[in-house]
């Protein structure tokens, strides 16, 4: 798969799945984005769905260096990957369904649902086509961590409360939500990052001499400059805007998210790079 269509499929999950996150996070603040919220949701299925449809028909154009129906039919029907796009799909197709209704569905239901769809990557990512189960949990956590912070803190960032000064109680309650998730996402994110790297790396010097290694640094280095700024919001600006003041941390929450989108594109360029020892 390309980097391109990788990145495409985070960014389809991090939007559908995160409005979900933000309507549990912020219940008092979801009608004032419902507009948004909608969109967001929309956009992310639609990504899902056209992408999965996309990485299919490009496997099997590479491999047989030509279009065939056909083969691409059976591939789809007889294939692990191909089943598991199938299967995120439907499990996309669900998920609208539920996230477009006024009510939120039930929190078991969207996690279930969630987890399933998060799954489907995982089953085909390198730790579970490598390493067995232990791997395939660890890479599950790390990208149910990191769609949770994405997705919350995106959300987050596009409220229209940050418009209006001083800052209601309502946002101030989300903001400590999403700091508190975010704290937590970034400790699994820490310990299930480092594992998968242990897995794959086995001497430091691959990490600038192979074009894995290479693109874990990129995505490493993101990471570090998201979390100096969380650590800003959080010890800072959380404070100041309990104190009622909010367009700082409006404006650092934006950032925030916009670089987290960036990590969700290098991890695209990272989960389709050779490992060292492919």
């Amino acid at each position: 798969m390309t980097p391109l269509l990788k990145t495409a499929l985070y960014l389809g999950a991090v939007l559908l799945l995160g409005a979900g996150v933000f309507r549990y996070l912020g219940p008092e603040l979801a009608p004032a984005l419902a507009r948004t919220l909608r969109r967001g949701v929309i956009l992310g299925g639609l990504l899902l769905i056209v992408t999965s449809v996309a990485d299919v028909t490009w496997t099997v154009t590479q491999l047989l260096g030509r279009w065939d129906t056909a083969f691409i039919g059976e591939y789809t029907f007889y294939t692990r990957h191909g089943r598991l796009a199938l299967v995120r799909i439907a499990l996309v197709a669900t998920l609208l369904v539920l996230s477009l209704r006024p009510r939120a569905p039930r929190p078991w239901l969207f996690s279930l649902i969630s987890l399933g769809l998060l799954g489907t990557f995982s089953l085909v990512s390198h730790a579970a086509v490598m390493h067995g189960a232990p791997a395939l949990l660890a890479d599950i956590l790390h990208f149910t961590a990191a769609t949770l912070w994405g997705g919350a803190v995106l959300y987050a960032a596009l409220s229209p409360a940050w418009a209006h000064e001083p800052a209601s109680t309502d946002l101030i309650a989300l903001m400590a939500r999403v700091s508190s998730l975010g704290l937590g996402c970034v400790l699994l994110l820490t310990a299930t990052g480092a594992y998968a790297s242990l897995l794959h790396l086995s001497r430091p010097t691959e990490l600038t001499t192979t074009p894995y290694g290479l693109a874990l640094v990129l995505k490493l280095a993101l990471v570090g400059t998201i979390l100096l700024l969380a650590a800003l919001n959080r010890w800072w600006l959380l404070p100041a805007l309990k104190r009622g003041k909010t367009r700082r941390l409006g404006r650092t929450m934006k950032l925030e998210a916009l670089l987290l989108l960036t990590v969700f594109a290098a991890t695209g360029l990272l989960t389709t790079r050779p490992l060292p020892h492919s």
